[in-house]
């Protein structure tokens, strides 16, 4: 079979399994901030290794989503008004470069796939279905980051906005589940 019908499949680390399950975890609101995370209670569940747990807590510290105090404990983090105000005025200026450098980059397929994006939010948005509107919203964002062509904006909207939208999605849970 000389035609490439399949892409490669990069091996994924048992690192990396952790931090995705962890910022999932987090960005359902299956952890709430403030919440203790316990490393050795994280490895018996993930059947790993402290090391392994702590190095996805590093990351996930890198990212926004955890706070780690060396040597006492480690919680989901927890936003203050002021933390949220500071993160969507400078989110708002990167976007609108990130906006700026895409636009020479879009192709007829992306704006199809931002439009498909665009109306799962509305249809989210009209079911009162907050996960799918968020989840959507989110995935529009960084599609368009990732149009932008400079990962370097793309990691740093990824750490000041996915905290923002895993807040948000807990807070509308709480405020859903409440009546």
């Amino acid at each position: 079979m000389s035609l490439k019908v399949f892409d490669r499949i990069e091996p994924v680390s048992k690192k990396d399994r952790i931090l995705s399950t962890m910022r999932e975890a987090i960005i359902r609101g299956q952890m709430n901030p403030g919440d203790p995370i316990v490393e050795s209670k994280l490895a018996q569940q993930f059947n790993v290794g402290q090391p392994l747990v702590r190095e996805a807590l590093i990351e996930l510290e890198y990212q926004g989503f955890v706070q780690r105090l060396p040597y006492r404990a480690t919680h989901v983090t927890k936003l203050s008004r002021a933390d949220i105000e500071q993160a969507f005025r400078i989110r708002v200026e990167l976007e609108a470069l990130a906006i700026e450098w895409a636009k020479p980059n879009i192709k007829i397929e992306d704006m199809k796939e931002l439009r498909d994006l665009v109306k799962a939010m509305k249809q989210g948005a009209r079911s009162m279905n907050l996960t799918q509107f968020y989840e959507n919203d989110l995935a529009m964002h960084r599609k368009i980051w990732e149009l932008s062509g400079n990962r370097y904006l793309a990691e740093a909207l990824e750490r000041i906005v996915v905290p923002l939208f895993a807040f948000f999605l807990m807070k509308t849970r709480r405020i859903k589940g409440s009546y």
